[in-house]
C-alpha cells in the first residue's frame, strides 16, 4: 500500500510511541505496545530494545521464566546488537532467580 509507510518507518513509529507511553507510567499499555514491536518488526534495529523492555517489565513482576525468555530472544535473533551483553547478564539474573544456577553461571561467563 502506496499510503503506508515503510516497515523500519512504523517501527519507529512503534518505538517512539512505546517509549513515551512508559515514560508516562502507562506500564501495562507500554508492554502491549513493546510486544507488537518485537513481533511485528522482528527484524527492526529496535526490536532487541523492545525485548529487552518487555524481559525487563516481565523480571520486575517476579516472572522469571518469561523474562528469560525474551532476554534469550535477544541473544539468539539480535545477537550483533549493543543489548546483547546486557541481555547475556540479564538472562544469568533471570535463571538465578529461577534457581537455576548452573546455567546461570553460563551466562555470567
Amino acid at each position: 500500500d502506496e499510503s503506508m509507510p515503510p516497515a523500519e518507518t512504523r517501527a519507529t513509529l512503534l518505538f517512539t510511541r512505546a517509549w513515551a507511553t512508559e515514560k508516562l507510567g502507562r506500564t501495562a499499555e507500554a508492554a502491549a505496545l513493546w510486544e507488537q514491536l518485537a513481533r511485528d518488526h522482528p527484524r527492526s534495529e529496535h526490536a532487541a530494545e523492545a525485548l529487552v523492555r518487555l524481559g525487563d517489565d516481565r523480571f520486575k513482576a517476579e516472572k522469571f521464566e518469561e523474562a528469560r525468555g525474551h532476554y534469550a530472544a535477544v541473544l539468539k535473533d539480535h545477537p550483533r546488537s549493543p543489548l546483547a551483553v546486557e541481555s547475556r547478564y540479564k538472562l544469568g539474573s533471570s535463571l538465578y532467580a529461577l534457581e537455576r544456577y548452573m546455567e546461570a553461571a553460563t551466562e555470567f561467563d
